[in-house]
């Protein structure tokens, strides 16, 4: 079995109310994941001071985990999502639905934090990883993706 089916079995095996029912990933989602996969790898070769305020570019932890959580997002049934570098050193994963806004940062430090916004100034911060020693818990980006999934469907 592979990472993606895994992923795909652990979404089906959620319950509704868990906010993220299971989406069959089709050719779409496999080509938005390939799309991004290419831009995430485009991003390590900004340049040093890339925004002018002295942004080092995504390094190789901060794009090795953004594949990885890339690939488990796309199991997810998610739309595709913005990929940009961040000004805070790393790369955003982010969502918008009108004025819900979702993202994943992955940090050159290896930490991870998933944040959603309401667009009226209610928000939420959740860490996902703690530093590059720390390995992926899949189980903690599902559960950022049901969550992101079920702030987009607002609409309050």
């Amino acid at each position: 079995m592979t990472a993606k089916d895994e992923v795909a079995r652990d979404l089906k095996d959620s319950s509704p109310s868990e906010g993220l029912g299971f989406v069959s990933t089709g050719a779409g989602q496999e080509t938005w994941l390939q799309e991004r996969l290419d831009r995430v790898a485009r991003l390590q070769s900004l340049p040093r001071d890339w925004d002018s305020y002295g942004a080092e570019p995504p390094n190789r932890v901060a794009v090795e985990r953004s594949r990885h959580v890339l690939e488990i997002l796309s199991a997810s049934g998610l739309p595709s999502p913005q990929i940009t570098p961040s000004a805070e050193e790393g790369i955003c994963i982010s969502f918008r639905n009108g004025r819900f806004y979702a993202h994943i940062e992955c940090f050159n430090s290896g930490e991870i934090v998933a944040a959603t916004s309401d667009g009226n100034g209610a928000h939420t911060l959740t860490e996902v990883s703690a530093d590059e020693t720390e390995l992926i818990d899949k189980a903690k980006v599902i559960q950022a993706a049901k969550t992101i999934r079920a702030h987009l469907a607002r609409d309050d």
